[in-house]
């Protein structure tokens, strides 16, 4: 396996949750949605509170993509089993606030949005050339007064 290879593997199983543990991370329940969290939080301490439950896979704090600066949710991916005894977290105060914890919906597939608006534009299409002429049935042309 080349180098490249190997970094294009271990990116996309840092995206998709993919690797090579003992439980399917698509199995539903498996991963948690811990919201109302400070924006202070760091990943260790979020880490160890849900450790508290059971193995901790993957913990993935939500950053602004300009500010870089935390959102106040995070994604928690632990065992469906270790996932049900940690929901019992939901109402604990957490540095301050109370942390809301549920199962993370699936995110659904959106249909692809054209930017701009309006009608599909044909640039390829042949522009008529001289003046336009409306509410004309024949094809006399038009006579000029003078």
């Amino acid at each position: 396996m080349s180098f490249f290879s190997g970094l294009w593997e271990s990116f996309k199983n840092f995206f998709t949750g993919g690797g090579s543990d003992s439980y399917d991370s698509g199995v539903p329940g498996s991963r948690l949605y811990v919201g109302n969290l400070s924006y202070r939080v760091r990943e260790e301490e979020l880490r160890s509170l849900f450790s508290k439950h059971g193995r901790v896979k993957t913990l993935h704090l939500i950053r602004d993509r300009l500010t870089r600066r935390l959102k106040g949710y995070a994604f928690v991916e632990m065992s469906p089993e270790d996932a049900q005894k940690a929901l019992s977290l939901s109402g604990v105060d957490f540095l301050g606030r109370k942390l809301v914890v549920s199962i993370a919906k699936s995110k659904q597939k959106q249909p692809h949005r054209r930017s701009g608006g309006g009608p599909p534009q044909n640039k390829w299409r042949k522009r008529r050339s001289g003046p336009r002429v409306y509410g004309q049935k024949d094809s006399t042309p038009i006579q000029r007064l003078e």
